[in-house]
């Protein structure tokens, strides 16, 4: 009787933690990507909502939130995102330009990694095998 909720809790749990894997190793590309192309990296946040941490490390700010749903990287020379993400701290006319070619890889940098993440978590199930009732 009361295995039954705990169950669903521990799956939601699992699925949250899933989730978040895979945010983080999104985002992780797009943030990867743009440092290799030499892009201005203003933030990367993992979790939205006000702020539990935060830290500038060579002037990109680390943040985590507080609601546990989703994450962003602050690339101002690919698309203003003042909406979203709030004013810029550096004005984007300032920064230098970036080619299409730069931008593409940032762009796909994030799903390539999804994918890598993908193969990875089906090779590891496939060697370790996983539970047949």
């Amino acid at each position: 009787m009361i295995l039954a909720p705990l169950r669903v809790l521990f799956v939601l749990l699992e699925v949250l933690i899933l989730f978040n894997l895979l945010i983080v190793v999104h985002e992780l590309g797009h943030f990867l990507a743009a440092r290799w192309r030499g892009l201005y990296i203003e933030k990367f946040g993992i979790w939205f909502g006000k702020p539990l941490w935060k830290k500038t490390i060579n002037g990109v700010q680390y943040s985590l939130g507080s609601l546990p749903f989703g994450g962003f990287v602050a690339l101002p020379q690919l698309a203003p995102m003042d909406i979203i993400e709030g004013k810029a701290d550096v004005d984007r006319e300032q920064l230098p330009p970036v080619s299409a070619i730069d931008k593409i890889i940032v762009a796909i940098a994030g799903p390539c990694f999804s994918v890598l993440l993908a193969i990875a978590i089906a090779t590891l199930i496939w060697g370790v095998g996983y539970p047949v009732t």
